[in-house]
């Protein structure tokens, strides 16, 4: 029962941990995305937002990659990513220099993780959100939740077989006492071995 408990808090922490660090390496990813769209934005003579995209990583052009990206100005939408198609992000407007990160469910369904961040550039607030796509790092951590399970398994049977066995070589001597008793009581021998 121990050895189950140790694998079960064992394949919790695991999975938790792994969680933890691949969305803080997309968290830090989505960070970069949004310097680089804050470097891209510039304003016409109108003060239009206008994006460079040629700067941009070429999946925020392909519909529904899982790879999102939205500017907003006062809760408007000013410029998406092509990836977004006809739809939008959702998502609370952080203050001015505060970022924020949160989970949110995306085009067709798409678990999203979100990094917003808000922003002043040309006198104008700007707030930008980028989101991933979730749905590849749950998929792998249910894969290796599979594995590890079955490893945790096969290991558990391995240390239950092996216990069995240390045990039973280890009351291998009381069991010669036990049969010299029984010896004794039959009148078979006088006296017990000193040997036990």
């Amino acid at each position: 029962l121990s050895l189950m408990v140790v694998f079960i808090i064992l394949w919790f922490l695991i999975s938790h941990s792994i969680r933890t660090l691949t969305e803080g390496y997309v968290r830090s990813h989505l960070q970069h995305d949004v310097e680089s769209l804050l470097a891209a934005v510039h304003f016409d003579d109108k003060n239009r937002p206008l994006l460079n995209t040629g700067k941009l990583n070429v999946v925020y052009q392909r519909p529904f990659s899982g790879h999102y990206y939205q500017i907003d100005r006062a809760g408007k939408i000013l410029l998406r990513s092509r990836s977004l198609w006809d739809q939008s992000l959702e998502f609370d407007t952080p203050t001015t220099g505060q970022a924020i990160n949160l989970h949110a469910i995306g085009p067709e369904q798409q678990p999203l993780l979100l990094y917003v961040a808000s922003y002043v550039k040309s006198g104008v607030r700007l707030t930008i959100a980028v989101a991933e796509d979730l749905s590849p790092i749950e998929h792998d951590v249910e894969r290796f939740q599979h594995y590890f399970a079955l490893t945790a398994f096969l290991a558990f049977f391995v240390l239950l077989t092996l216990q069995h066995w240390l045990l039973k070589r280890s009351f291998q001597p009381l069991e010669r006492l036990r049969a010299e008793v029984q010896e004794l009581e039959r009148g078979g021998i006088d006296k017990l071995s000193q040997n036990v």
